[in-house]
């Protein structure tokens, strides 16, 4: 690419993920960084956001350089230590610990830079986003739902729309776009960031299909973040967020899998499909668990 010339880098390898965009890790001298390649318009988004969550004194990837007309960022690379890796390396009591830490970081950031993004994410797009679990994941095992049943999603929604507090919104805030450096947390992947309800990135948080925490734990995380903002109907929320947040990701797995050729996102379908059976019965939508149950047993089959 041309900034690796401009930059007078050396490719080390290119990073994969779910992303359209292309991310290098380089080199030049003795030192590491990560070169950000993205021809979209969420190149200028990143770079907003990243000036807003480095002011808040929020951590994320310092930058070094920015080529407007080719749209590339050199990045501070991280390192390789995200909360997903983390988290498999840890004892209950070390993830416990880093989780609390991250909701307190979360329940901040989330009050401290409301107001602050003029995108809102609101019930179109939450509606948008049970059309994608119907188009993308449903239809990929031959499943399509009657009038009744998509209107207990949306109905969801709106309940989400209607009584979650809103505040700055991450909108992928699980364990591979969280990183661990230095005795900080650094976070990546928020060009996509929105005024929207705080208990979305609660549930993305909690509720991972990356790494599964134990139920026990995921109810010990819940109420430390509602001791920390005390929300009306906090818990109910929260279950709720999560069915969104999941049919949301499981869709996304599929679609990357399945469209993208990405084999990798395969492994997350099934754990995904658990956690969402689990949160459909807490919040009474006892046939979403049901239709897991059965495609549950196809996945395994």
């Amino acid at each position: 690419m041309d900034c690796v010339k401009k930059w007078k880098l050396e490719k080390v390898a290119e990073l994969k993920g779910g992303s359209d965009r292309t991310f290098l890790r380089v080199k030049k001298g003795d030192e590491y960084y990560v070169l950000l390649y993205d021809r979209s318009p969420a190149f200028f988004r990143y770079l907003e956001i990243q000036r807003l969550l480095r002011g808040a004194s929020i951590g994320v990837p310092e930058i070094f350089s920015v080529d407007l007309e080719r749209r590339c960022i050199l990045l501070e690379d991280l390192g390789d230590l995200s909360l997903m890796r983390f988290v498999r390396g840890a004892d209950i009591d070390e993830i416990r610990g880093v989780y609390r830490d991250l909701l307190t970081v979360l329940s901040r950031m989330q009050r401290d830079l409301s107001g602050t993004l003029g995108d809102v994410f609101g019930l179109r797009q939450l509606h948008d986003e049970i059309i994608y679990f119907e188009e993308s994941f449903l239809s990929h095992f031959g499943v399509k739902l009657d009038e009744k049943k998509r209107r207990n999603l949306f109905e969801l929604s709106t309940f989400i729309f209607e009584n979650s507090p809103y505040g700055f919104m991450h909108r992928d805030f699980q364990s591979q776009n969280i990183y661990l450096k230095d005795g900080a947390f650094k976070f990546i992947d928020f060009q996509n960031a929105y005024e929207g309800p705080i208990f979305y990135d609660v549930a993305s948080l909690i509720q991972d299909p990356y790494v599964e925490l134990p139920r026990s734990l995921r109810e010990e995380l819940v109420d430390h973040y509602l001791s920390l903002v005390r929300a009306k109907g906090g818990r109910e929320l929260f279950w709720k967020a999560s069915v969104q947040r999941l049919m949301q990701a499981l869709a996304a797995y599929v679609f990357l899998s399945e469209k993208k050729g990405k084999r990798e996102f395969r492994r997350f379908i099934e754990p995904g499909m658990r956690l969402l059976r689990e949160a459909s019965l807490e919040v009474g939508l006892d046939w979403l668990a049901n239709l897991l149950n059965e495609l549950l047993r196809k996945v395994r089959s």
